[in-house]
This record gives C-alpha cells, structure tokens and sequence, in this order.
C-alpha cells in the first residue's frame, strides 16, 4: 500500500488545472485512485489499494490564471492488521485494568506499549494498523502486580496523535488513573501508579460518591475539593494527577453524612471554558454540579450539598457566600511586583478574556527562585494591539537582562509561547499605549 498526503493543493478551478493520482497495477496504470483534483479539491491522505505496485501523478495546466500549485508526499505502508486485544476478567488477583484507545485521525501512525517504570521490556504493544478507521476504538485489560508503570504513546509521522487519546481505567469501577494524548511530535511517556490512590475503600453507611470530570480547553489549569462545613478536606484531586484538554475523567469519593462544600479552582482564574464536574451517588441521584464561569467568581464554584442524598435538601446546592479556604488571585498589573515562584504560579494585566486592559500602563513582575531553578514561563492569554502594546520577558531581575522574548498580537499568532530562564530570575514587563485596547 502507498500513502499518498496532500501537503499543499490550491489550482484553477474547473477542466483548467488538475491533478490525477492513478494506481498502477503490474506496471499498467489502472483507473484514478479518486478521479481528478481540481482547486483545492484534493483530499489530505488517500490510499491506494492492497497488492498496488505504484502511483503515477499527472499534473495538467493551460495558459492562464496561475496558483500555488501542489506539494504531495508519498510513503510505502506495510499491511499491518490491528493487534489483538485479549480481555481478562476473571481470576485476577492483582489490579484488573482496562486501556482504552480512541485511534483518532491517522490511526496507521500511532501505537502505544505498556512497561514497568525505567524497564525496555514490554508487558504489551499495540498499534491498529492500517487497516484502522479513524476514530475507532480498541479496548485492552490487562491483571497488573502493584507497581509503577508507563505508557509509551509513539507516532510515526512525528505529529502527534491527532485528537487520539488513551484512558486508563479501573476495570470494575471504571475510576480514572490515568488519561494522555500525544499532542505533537513522535513519542510521549505517561506514568501512573498501582494500586491506584483514586479508588479508596468506602465505610459501611457512607455515600459512595462517583465525580465525572468533563475538561475543555486549559485543562492543567483546573483542579476540585471537597471539604467538610468546618473546612476538613475530605477529598480532592491528587497531587499528581494533571486533567487534559477534552477528555472524560471519573473519581470515587467516599462521603460520610453531613454536609459538604464542593470546590471546583482554576488557577488562572478565568472558568473551566465549558468543563463541569458532576458527583452523582450510587444510584444515579446527582448530588452537585459545577461549571466554573469566566467573569464570575474568579472563574471558580464553590457549592454546598449534603449526603445521603435528600431531594428536600436540593437548595442547598447553590453557591456559598465564601469558599471554605482562600486562593490567592493572580497578582496583576503595579508598578512593580516581586513573586517567589512556587512549583506553579500565574500572573496577569488584570483583566478577563471579555474585559479590555487599562492604557498607558508599563509594569513589571519580577519572578525569582531562592535556589536558582530556571523558571518555565507560559503564555496562556494573549491579546495586544500588534506592534504597540507588548509583553517582554527578560533573563534575570530587571530590564538590563537579556530579552528572551517580545509577544505583542494574538496568542494563536505566536510560534512558542514558552519561555526558560537560564537561572533562578525572570522580569517581565508589559507595556501599552493609549489606543486600540484588546481584551
């Protein structure tokens, strides 16, 4: 089989320019593969047939109107059928886990193999083969010893999975350990930990509590708690455990009776962006709902609700006039502002993604780490006045430092929106005029 990609495809329309793509078959051309391509008519990815022996292009194109033309690539594909999936689920007596691929597009580049952590050797590889339809999914179970493992998620191509993904699940409960993608590039190792923290063991008379997580986009930026009316956390998201964009992700919590306080937190403070989480009991009753709002709140929720369930009791699952613990806003736009950075932190002009920023403002953040650890920086929101208002990130505590970067525009415009100091120091300055102010 040959892979034939369409990198760049843009002709005159109509019986004026036109590609041809046409199988051959013992060296004799054998009819167009999908007729002929005209404009920008020509598919991302065809495929020729089983037991083709090659491809002929033919490119025609008359007098006049002239356009970017074409860029195909091709690659020989062996015939590889999906690998079996064997599923175990009796006589276990270790962890009965369950992988669940969604094979995404390009289902032929992608494979994954389970180890243990820092071993070579595989437990399990699979790959769908090309053969695949996109978006179909393969399930695997696998009765695992306590240990740590990893999951090596490859690609091929080298860009990532495109929207596939692998779900790590306990088998009987189906409680999340563990949800990746391959977001770009060939190859990205995902660990995780048996026996997992995320499935306690519940008392007799508590509500076994099961959370559905929902994410959208920003996902590392979100986080939940459940506190007691006192303020004793009672459960919360592992310390280890970080959401990605789009994916489903259940917990189970075990809640004695009294009443509670759901907390769903956004570091950037700007909402979940559509993500909610739903406790739901044993038998289906959901007990709360959150789905932090941007503008609102912070961008967090935090909600009351009581166990057992008691639908009398529905009211009280309405925002709290407090959170039960405080969360430091983003520091915003001074003169000048210092921060110890921590393992995580944030900072921002001030405004939200629907509110403009103030004109005539320079002001700077001066980040530091007492041991001189080189600190990540992370463009999450961008929205500037191209050319005028900008954000400059300097290597070290002031502006005499080395530039390590200028952002002004937008952040889909922006080809790395990551920044690395060489040290412990990094100042950033923003900057802006008074016209033409974006939110």
């Amino acid at each position: 089989q040959i892979k034939v990609t369409a990198k760049v495809f843009d002709t005159e329309a109509g019986d004026y320019d036109y590609v041809q793509v046409m199988e051959l078959n013992d060296d004799a051309i054998g009819a167009p593969i999908s007729g002929t391509f005209t404009a920008s008519q020509l598919p991302i990815v065809l495929g020729t047939s089983t037991g083709s022996s090659g491809i002929k292009v033919r490119f025609f194109s008359d007098f006049s109107v002239e356009r970017r033309g074409f860029q195909i690539e091709f690659e020989e594909l062996a015939v590889v059928s999906p690998t079996p999936a064997p599923v175990i689920t009796t006589n276990c007596t270790g962890n009965l886990i369950q992988f669940d691929l969604n094979s995404g597009e390009y289902p032929e580049e992608l494979s994954w193999e389970l180890r243990l952590e820092d071993s070579v050797a595989s437990i399990y590889e699979f790959s769908p083969g090309n053969l695949a339809i996109s978006g179909q999914r393969f399930t695997y179970t696998a009765c695992l010893v306590d240990g740590n493992y990893e999951v090596v998620m490859k690609d091929t191509y080298g860009d990532g999975w495109n929207s596939g993904s692998l779900a790590i699940l306990d088998f009987a409960t189906k409680v999340t350990i563990g949800f990746g993608r391959l977001p770009a590039g060939s190859l990205r190792v995902m660990k995780f930990t048996l026996p997992a923290t995320a499935i306690p063991t519940c008392a007799s008379g508590d509500t076994v509590a099961m959370a559905t997580l929902l994410s959208s986009d920003w996902a590392e930026e979100i986080s939940w708690t459940v506190q007691l009316g006192n303020g004793a956390m009672v459960a919360e998201q592992p310390a280890t455990y970080l959401f990605e964009d789009r994916g489903t992700f259940v917990f189970r919590i075990c809640l004695p009776t009294g009443t509670y306080t759901l907390g769903c937190l956004d570091t950037f403070k700007d909402g979940w962006h559509g993500g909610n989480l739903t406790l739901l009991d044993e038998t289906g009753n959901v007990l709360v709902t959150c789905a932090p709002l941007d503008g609102a709140n912070n961008g967090e929720e935090f909600l009351s609700f009581v166990t057992p369930f008691d639908p009398s009791n529905l009211a009280a699952a309405a925002p709290t006039a407090a959170a039960p613990t405080t969360v430091p806003d983003a520091p915003t736009c001074a003169n000048y502002t210092v921060l110890d950075a921590a393992t995580f932190g944030s900072i921002s002009d001030g405004s939200s993604s629907t509110e403009n920023y103030r004109s005539d403002v320079s002001c700077g953040f001066l980040i530091q780490h007492v041991d001189d650890t080189p600190i990540e920086l992370t463009i999450r929101r961008l929205r500037l006045e191209q050319g005028f208002d900008s954000l400059n990130v300097f290597d070290g505590p002031d502006t005499s430092s080395d530039l390590l970067a200028t952002f002004t525009g937008i952040l889909e415009e922006i080809e790395n929106p990551i920044v690395l100091s060489s040290g412990g120091k990094m100042f950033v300055e923003f900057s802006s005029d008074s016209s033409d102010l974006l939110a």
